[in-house]
């Protein structure tokens, strides 16, 4: 599959990362979130539908092209879903947030925009976690928990789903919103500061979210210093990128791939073991 996300309207860097995607032949795409500027404005989603079409004109089937809500999607008010489900009506579920299996992989989209949802959504995740039997789960959403520059932390996300997500052996978190490329050590989620420590029984948590709209910086700021040396593997802010996964029975690789056509960053996950 190929992760890739905020693209928010700047069509050029967006098809450039599309048709370089396109080259990957991936089963899956998942957009990490802020697909376009507005998501009131149908004129956005419009030219998003033409480049995306363009280079896959069946993004329903062939690839899949899968995606998170992200905060500009739906304008910043959570009763403004009405041009998301309009334009990706082939998302699975209620197309907010589900689960999507392939092969060995199990992939759960989470919405972090509408807190009233967040109990309906953890019990589900409880459930796609509890009932899953493929040795590899990614869940996505789109605000990060533990950012490395730029943006506050979503604590909704930290309180509520990390302590799950950890419970339960999740391998890979996968967010956007924060302009950049960055990875984190595995994790273990605390509820008072530093609020997550390294462990290996952890997920990884990626930050994808460099497909076109303005980079942010990297850095220590007043929201991330009191765990950034500790969390931190590597980030990237100065490169349009987006990641290539490959998943089979027993490993998880991720290639992060910049446009200027190098990978900057590669890692590979091996299963640890039965799914707890």
């Amino acid at each position: 599959m190929a992760i890739y996300g905020d693209p928010k309207g700047h069509h050029i860097t967006h098809e450039r990362v599309l048709r370089q995607i396109a080259g990957f032949e991936p089963q899956v795409i998942l957009n990490t979130g802020d697909l376009v500027p507005l998501g009131t404005w149908q004129p956005s989603w419009n030219r998003f539908r033409r480049i995306l079409e363009g280079v896959f004109p069946t993004p329903r089937t062939s690839p899949l092209y899968l995606a998170v809500p992200g905060n500009h999607d739906i304008a910043g008010d959570e009763r403004n879903y009405e041009h998301w489900h309009r334009n990706l009506p082939w998302l699975p579920g209620n197309g907010t947030f589900y689960v999507s299996d392939h092969g060995p992989l199990r992939l759960i989209v989470l919405d972090a925009n509408p807190v009233a949802l967040g109990s309906v959504q953890t019990d589900s995740l409880r459930a796609w976690l509890e009932h899953n039997t493929r040795p590899w789960v990614i869940v996505a959403w789109h605000q990060v928990s533990f950012p490395f520059g730029s943006k506050p932390m979503h604590t909704f996300s930290r309180d509520e789903w990390w302590p799950v997500l950890y419970d339960y052996g999740v391998d890979l978190v996968v967010n956007g919103h924060a302009h950049y490329y960055a990875r984190s050590r595995p994790l273990r989620p605390h509820p008072e500061p530093p609020y997550a420590t390294p462990d290996e029984a952890g997920p990884v948590q990626i930050i994808s979210a460099a497909g076109g709209a303005g980079r942010y910086r990297v850095g220590k700021d007043d929201y991330n210093s009191l765990y950034f040396d500790e969390l931190l593997v590597t980030a990237v802010d100065s490169l349009w990128s987006w990641c290539a996964v490959t998943v089979t029975d027993s490993t998880l690789s991720v290639q992060a791939r910049a446009l200027t056509g190098n990978t900057f960053d590669f890692f590979v996950l091996k299963r640890r073991g039965p799914l707890r």
